[in-house]
This record gives C-alpha cells, sequence and structure tokens, in this order.
C-alpha cells in the first residue's frame, strides 16, 4: 500500500532523475527511428533503450525474431498501402523486452511504447533543429517527442526509481517495439514470440487521460469500370471517373453513420473528427478519352466494437443503395478493428489511484486513432492507452512535451507498479 512517506520518496527519486529523463528522452529523438529509409535510427534508438532499462535494473528478454508474421491472423498488409512499402519485412527491426521478476503467481504488467517514429521535414518547423530532439521553453521537442519516445524514456527512470525503493508489486517488464507507425506488425511480432502480458499500459499521448477503447482503421479501395467509347459519344455513365464521382457521393454518406456508432461507443460521446477520408484516385490518361477503369481509395475509422466485416458491409450497403452498379469496396490487409473497453478495470483502477496520489484529476475518455492496444486486447490483455503530450499535435511541426508532464507521467507509473496488487477497489473509476 503507498503510504505518505512512500509517496513522497517517489515524487523525490523522480524529481532527482529530471536531467536524465530529458537527456534521454532527447537522446532518443536523436537517434531519427523514423519508419522510411535506412533501419539504423531504428536499431539506435533500441541499443540506447536497451542500455537504458539495463541500467535501470531490468533483466533483458531475448525475443527471438518472428517467422511467417505475414501468415498470422493478426497481420497488417502495410505493403497494400503504397508502392513505397512494396519491399517491408516485417519482424526485421529489433525488439526489446526489458524484465523484473517479483512472483510468479502474480500476473504480469507491461509498460509498451513504439520507437518508430513519423518523418520529419525539417523545412516546416519554426526552427529546423528542433526536430532532432532539444530542450527549449520547458518541453522538448523532436519528432516522436510526445508520439512516443518521451514515455518511453520515462519508463526507465520509473522503473530505476520503483527498483530503490523496494521493487514493484508485479511482475513488471516494459515493450519497446518498432513498426507501430505501418499498423502495429513490431507488437505483433513480440507477442508471437513471447507470451502476453495479463496487463498492458500504452503511453500514447493522452494528456494523461484514461483511454480504455480504440478506434479501428480501415483502409478500402474501389474498383470502377466504365465502357470503351468516342469522346462525342460519351456519356456520365461510360466514363470511370464519373462513375467514381457518383460512387464517392454515396460513400460519402456514410461519415456521419460511422460518427454516429463511434459516438455511441462509451468514452467517444464527444467524438467531433471526421470518420471518413478518400486520399487517393488513380484514373485515365487523356482528358478527352472516358477511361476504362478508376481506382478511389480511403480510409475509415470505426467505433470499437466494429469489425472489419462491418465496415465492408456498410460501405458496400450504401454503394448498393445509391452507388452506380457493380462497384463493390474492398478492405485490403491494411485495416484492423479497434478495441472495446476491457472487462477487468483493474489496471484502470490503479491508474487512477495514482494519478490522484501525483496531483492529477482521472479522466476517462476513448483513444480517437487505432494503437497497439487492439493486438495485446485480442490475445487476452487487460489494458488502458495513457500517457504525456497531446495527440493533435504529434506528427506535426514543433511537436514537443512539456517537461513537466513528463516529470509526472514517470511518478504516477512509478506508483503504479509499486502499488498495483494493492486493493484499490474503493476507487470510484468511470463507467
Amino acid at each position: 500500500m503507498m503510504t505518505r512517506q512512500l509517496d513522497r520518496d517517489v515524487d523525490q527519486l523522480v524529481e532527482r532523475d529530471r536531467d536524465l529523463l530529458v537527456e534521454l528522452t532527447t537522446e532518443l529523438i536523436g537517434c531519427r527511428p523514423t519508419y522510411v529509409g535506412p533501419a539504423a535510427g531504428i536499431r539506435r534508438a533500441q541499443s540506447v533503450m536497451s542500455s537504458a532499462l539495463r541500467d535501470a535494473g531490468m533483466r533483458m528478454v531475448d525475443v527471438p525474431a518472428a517467422t511467417n508474421l505475414r501468415h498470422h491472423p493478426l497481420y497488417v498488409g502495410v505493403e497494400e498501402w503504397a508502392d513505397d512499402f512494396a519491399g517491408y519485412e516485417p519482424g526485421v527491426h529489433p525488439l526489446v523486452v526489458g524484465r523484473v521478476d517479483v512472483d510468479p503467481a502474480l500476473p504480469t504488467l507491461a509498460l509498451s511504447g513504439h520507437i518508430d517514429v513519423e518523418p520529419v521535414d525539417e523545412q516546416e518547423w519554426t526552427d529546423p533543429v528542433l526536430a532532432g530532439g532539444r530542450l527549449r521553453d520547458g518541453a522538448v521537442f523532436g519528432r516522436g517527442a510526445s508520439d512516443m519516445l518521451g514515455a518511453l524514456a520515462a519508463y526507465t527512470v520509473a522503473v530505476r526509481a520503483a527498483l530503490r525503493l523496494g521493487g514493484p508489486s508485479v511482475n513488471l517488464e516494459v515493450h519497446s517495439v518498432p513498426d507501430e507507425e505501418l499498423g502495429g506488425n513490431g507488437t505483433l511480432a513480440l507477442l508471437a514470440a513471447h507470451p502476453a502480458p495479463e496487463y498492458v499500459l500504452i503511453g500514447e499521448p493522452t494528456s494523461m487521460r484514461i483511454c480504455e477503447a480504440t478506434l479501428g482503421f480501415h483502409h478500402f479501395v474501389l474498383d470502377v469500370e466504365g465502357r470503351r467509347t468516342h469522346m462525342a459519344e460519351s456519356s456520365g455513365a461510360d466514363s470511370a471517373i464519373e462513375r467514381a464521382a457518383a460512387a464517392l457521393t454515396a460513400v460519402a454518406t456514410t461519415r456521419h453513420v460511422l460518427a454516429d456508432r463511434i459516438r455511441s461507443s462509451p468514452g467517444f460521446a464527444g467524438y467531433d473528427s471526421n470518420p471518413l477520408a478518400i486520399g487517393k484516385i488513380i484514373g485515365g490518361s487523356d482528358a478527352a478519352v472516358p477511361p476504362l477503369s478508376c481506382q478511389v481509395e480511403g480510409v475509415a475509422f470505426s467505433a470499437p466494437a466494429m469489425s472489419t466485416g462491418d465496415v465492408r458491409e456498410l460501405l458496400a450497403a450504401v454503394l448498393r443503395e445509391r452507388g452506380p452498379e457493380q462497384v463493390v469496396p474492398r478492405l485490403t490487409r491494411m485495416s484492423f478493428p479497434g478495441n472495446p473497453p476491457s472487462t477487468d478495470r483493474r489496471l484502470s483502477n490503479a491508474l487512477s489511484v495514482s494519478l490522484r496520489s501525483t496531483g492529477g484529476r482521472p479522466e476517462w475518455t476513448g483513444f480517437p486513432s487505432p494503437c497497439d492496444l487492439r493486438l495485446y486486447h485480442a490475445l487476452g490483455a487487460s489494458g488502458v492507452v495513457c500517457g504525456p503530450g497531446d495527440l493533435a499535435q504529434a506528427h506535426a511541426p514543433d511537436e514537443h512535451v512539456e517537461v513537466e508532464a513528463l516529470v509526472a507521467f514517470a511518478k504516477v507509473i512509478t506508483k503504479l507498479i509499486i502499488n498495483f496488487t494493492a486493493d484499490n477497489s474503493s476507487e470510484e473509476v468511470a463507467p
């Protein structure tokens, strides 16, 4: 049980490691672990994480490389997303797992985070040097600062503090995974070769809100056929492009259906984002000749309880009712469902207690994006998403995370892993 003295001891130890936390976050950003281009950046960042976890007192676990990952039912076919990923090979980036064993009778809590980050165009930043990792005005700037290298750094500081104060009350792991930005195949590679934990916390930027459910993501393609005809004799029904325009008008009507389904899900009542986007259209080679074919691609976000089949049928139904004939949507393997809240509230409860003891005010909401929680959930783990930083500015120019937010997160995680097995049943949590 967390006493007042132990609570103060946690705060003091984490405060002493404030500079270490900033330095580690900045160092990880400086590795440039983007998911595109050479893999050296991810390898460097994983080496930094491995050293930091070992220095914190964790035993490093050797996780074998995944084989035949493409045949796994949860595999995400990023190679179907764009030609840039035609040579993508899953399972080649290193996985980092640190572990502290407490008692085989106790559950395992994993602190999970992704080491890969979005690409960065320094010229879009207020100051290009910030993109590579800099401390300025009380915040750590750089690509991946909030999504989610800062949280990974905070895990190491939390483990270090917890072990100095007597250790965690639960078997503990830290998972540092690649390929999250490509659909989660890094976490899948880990869980295909390593036992899934009973509980998992993922430190995506939620502004420290507790998110128990995530949205699904679905890449759909419309293959539209036209008819060959002379341009002087053609009609709208002949041109695949004009038929595609009619299909798009029909598909656009699913926006309100998707949004309503999301808003009716626990934690998403205030959802006000666009759940459907059309980003790609290919068709035609001559302005005067109606093309025989046209291809349209888009993405749809779905409510946590909706399957890929549900989304496919929603699109197909509206096309049957309002679209041109013979246009059937197909979903690529770059599609996956979200996950509804777990019925096991133990982690949510314990996290709420830790937030309150650090001066926070627990808030529950849904995570308005897909993330790796769905993979842990599918393999039996109960989990939440909660971390420092603001999702709205992740991936954007001038991405940053406040140092105070990083320090507060490290304190919360330290208290969580020290106090996880305590009886927190009296804590009131959101339904």
